[in-house]
């Protein structure tokens, strides 16, 4: 029987005072199953425990009640894949923490407004059925999160880049900035070299939000066309890295990038903006990933007059910023 079998969902609405509409709509999971490295004790870290989860998530259902559209409401069989996912890379001590990271992974769907989160470890405590830990936590209380945000560019890349990273400036809080480097097209031999590098920013926003209305927006702006060859030349590539501890499988969105175990262009600069970062989900440092890297690095050209210029920009004349308008 899969963990997916012991899931239900329930919805329901129930009169909310201080709502909008009077009315606060919840989505139920039930009984789902989880097993994990979690505990502290010796037997605890070698055998995978089984743990029990309830959440409730608050969410307006008016649109998909009317629509009949999954798009329009919280497609909770996505929200479950990304749990089961959290939980099966984890090896948390505490399940506070863990009750703490699922509720980050809703909150990370800008339409939940608030979760409870129960989390049960049947096996903890003898002479008891169960001991677990039951948390309530809202969007209005999120925290800012570090997010590294991978840029690249083939086409133009110097000045598309800086251009992409003057709008970045306009709607993120940018903390960090990595080296820029050449690099060889990959499996496109004959075409143009990419400069790439990574920023850290600090950010509350929800990472499907970052993507599409921040990242696509300024790659759209900027002049990228997307098509079915993945290595194409394009103008800019804005990629999420890594969110916070998020660890999110969705169509369209993988975080933590995957690529970061075999791509030295991104590897080593979020290294060099967090040598200590751990990658949420397999749990492996980035300064053990460049290790096994090795000499891989030598591929990476650094551009040290261009990483230069970009983190101290110098005044612009007014015809170049018509790019702007």
């Amino acid at each position: 029987m899969s963990m997916a079998d012991d899931t239900s969902l329930s919805i329901r609405r129930r009169e909310r005072a201080g709502m909008d509409n009077g009315h606060a709509d919840t989505i139920f999971i039930r009984d789902l199953q989880l097993r994990c490295v979690i505990g502290v004790g010796a037997e605890e870290r070698r055998e995978k425990q089984d743990l029990l989860v309830n959440l409730e998530l608050v969410v307006d259902l008016g649109k998909a009640g009317k629509s009949d559209r999954i798009a329009d409401t919280v497609n909770y069989r996505d929200l479950k894949k990304r749990i089961l996912h959290l939980a099966e890379h984890s090896r948390y001590q505490l399940v506070e923490a863990l009750a703490e990271r699922i509720a980050a992974v809703c909150l990370s769907d800008d339409r939940i407004t608030r979760v409870n989160v129960s989390v049960e470890k049947p096996s903890a405590l003898r002479f008891a059925r169960t001991v677990g830990v039951k948390i309530e936590r809202n969007s209005s209380a999120k925290q800012a999160s570090n997010a590294f945000i991978g840029i690249g560019s083939n086409i133009d890349p110097k000045s598309n880049i800086e251009k992409a990273i003057h709008l970045l400036t306009k709607e993120l809080r940018i903390t960090g900035l990595s080296a820029f480097y050449e690099t060889q097209a990959i499996d496109s031999p004959g075409a143009p070299a990419f400069i790439n590098g990574v920023l850290r920013i600090e950010t509350d926003m929800p990472p499907n939000e970052l993507k599409h209305s921040v990242l696509r927006r300024i790659e759209e702006k900027l002049g990228r066309v997307r098509s079915l060859d993945k290595n194409a030349p394009r103008t800019i590539d804005l990629d999420i890295l890594v969110y916070g501890d998020l660890v999110i499988e969705m169509e369209d969105l993988r975080v933590p990038d995957p690529e970061i175990h075999d791509r030295p262009f991104l590897a080593f600069p979020i290294f060099e903006l967090d040598p200590d970062l751990v990658i949420p989900g397999t749990n492996e440092p980035i300064r053990k990933i460049v290790a096994k890297m090795g000499n891989l690095r030598d591929r990476l050209k650094p551009l040290s007059q261009f990483t230069d210029r970009i983190r101290m920009p110098s005044p612009r004349p007014p015809q170049a910023r018509e790019w702007l308008l």
